[in-house]
């Protein structure tokens, strides 16, 4: 019977703090979120954030991409694609649905095209800045480039 009562009492313990670490992490800020390095444990968070969550830490990200040692005219690419998140904030984060992809595809064909072939940016690189929420340093971008 004491065994059966403290796997109830540890399983309950548990199951606050993963309600506790959920509430933690829905409102996580970049400032938190960007030292997370592990990929996998930012994409599960990630995917948890509520839509205004998730459209925050991308301009937070954007933002942050300013400040490294891109060009100027790339800078003015990376903002392109913010401006674009932002003007589509509510399709991309806050109700996506079948025209979302659309809307993307539209988009993100020609951005890449015009990132590879004017940039000369590396796949790594372009997954990097747009297809893992992660922060990017200096020392990274100077390696993936």
């Amino acid at each position: 019977m004491k065994k059966s009562v403290l796997i109830v009492c540890m399983a309950m313990l548990c199951s606050l703090f993963a309600t506790a670490q959920n509430e933690n992490t829905r409102q996580m800020q970049w400032s938190e979120f960007s030292k997370i390095t592990d990929q996998r444990q930012q994409q599960r968070i990630f995917r948890d954030l509520p839509g205004e969550n998730k459209y925050q830490l991308w301009c937070a990200k954007f933002d942050d991409l300013m400040k490294l040692d891109f060009t100027q005219e790339e800078k003015q690419h990376i903002n392109a694609l913010k401006e674009f998140v932002t003007a589509n904030k509510q399709d991309l984060f806050i109700s996506p649905s079948e025209k979302t992809e659309k809307i993307l595809d539209g988009f993100q064909g020609k951005w890449i095209q015009t990132a590879t072939e004017k940039f000369n940016w590396s796949k790594d690189l372009l997954r990097c800045i747009i297809a893992s929420p992660g922060a990017l340093t200096n020392e990274e971008l100077k390696a993936l480039r």
